[in-house]
């Protein structure tokens, strides 16, 4: 019997990456979706395809000679300063394709369209997927009104369900995002080339998750949820920035870790949270049977390791 394909769009993203790797190594034929401008290798999957997704033409073309059973929506404009600074282009490519994407697939495969916790309004304690909504930027309310074409798409029969992963990172990921941002600063001063490094919110209390461990749920979410449903990744465990950076200045730089936490100041090149908490319930997640493998040891640890010394 042949074995199903596996659609992952936003294949050549750091979590698509992953997601792809991950699904390669469990034997699954991987059919992936990238943008013209990446041009990252992709091992072992069955077909990759460079286009824009906003080309609404080629996504019923490609759709309709990609023969896959399941579909991982990840394409995204995801870096909330790229977000910010073309919203126009946000919208078309959160919203506008994602409509055109699951007016492709219909009902002909099962999908997971991964939106993201900055569509809830801010809240101190954690966040169910039962609780308010109120994106903060444009990022959160690009997805929030995909969202919304998830929830009309199933309401119409369509096996779709969405996940809204918290924060995740691991080596590779941009340093357009803090932790990576974080380790690359460090190491600069562990090799002598700056004396001081300015970062952002560090009291902001953030729940990490290895995205190692994230598309594991994607994989896992896909094939266990209803039609419509919506499912929070998370670890339900925050932590503070100043914790994470400090850990991360302690494997990179060693003994003078204390000394450059000390000499951290308010730096407006990272993109500090606009909220002083997001930390999601992972009770939905944990009902499915779902156990996280990697903790923030081997988060920060990968991170620590992948700087060049």
């Amino acid at each position: 019997m042949a074995r199903s394909i596996d659609l992952v769009t936003g294949a050549g993203g750091f979590a698509g990456r992953a997601l792809v790797a991950h699904l390669v190594a469990q034997g699954r034929r991987v059919v992936a979706w990238r943008r013209e401008a990446v041009g990252v290798a992709l091992a072992g999957v069955e077909r990759t395809v460079d286009f824009d997704l906003t080309d609404s033409d080629r996504v019923r073309a490609e759709w309709g000679a990609c023969g896959a059973q399941r579909v991982f929506h990840l394409a995204a404009v995801a870096e909330p300063r790229a977000a910010r600074a073309d919203p126009e282009r946000t919208r078309a490519v959160n919203v506008d394709a994602t409509r055109v994407l699951l007016e492709a697939v219909g009902h002909a495969a099962r999908v997971l369209y991964v939106s993201s916790a900055a569509v809830y309004a801010p809240k101190a304690g954690r966040l169910d997927e039962d609780d308010p909504t109120g994106p903060v930027d444009v990022y959160g309310a690009s997805k929030l009104e995909a969202e919304a074409s998830v929830l009309a798409a199933a309401a119409t029969g369509c096996d779709v369900r969405t996940v809204r992963p918290f924060n995740h990172s691991g080596p590779g990921q941009s340093t357009a995002y803090a932790l990576p941002a974080f380790a690359a600063r460090l190491g600069e001063v562990a090799r002598g080339e700056r004396e001081r490094i300015e970062v952002g919110a560090l009291d902001a209390v953030r729940d990490y998750l290895h995205v190692d461990d994230v598309v594991r749920a994607y994989d896992h979410v896909l094939d266990r949820t209803d039609p419509g449903s919506i499912t929070n990744v998370c670890s339900g465990t925050g932590t503070t920035m100043r914790a994470l950076f400090e850990d991360l200045a302690r494997r990179i730089c060693g003994p003078r870790a204390d000394a450059v936490v000390q000499r951290a100041l308010a730096d407006a090149e990272l993109d500090s949270p606009t909220a002083s908490s997001s930390v999601g319930n992972p009770y939905r997640l944990a009902t499915l049977d779902f156990v996280p493998l990697l903790g923030l040891d081997e988060l920060l640890g990968g991170l620590a390791a992948a700087v060049p010394r």
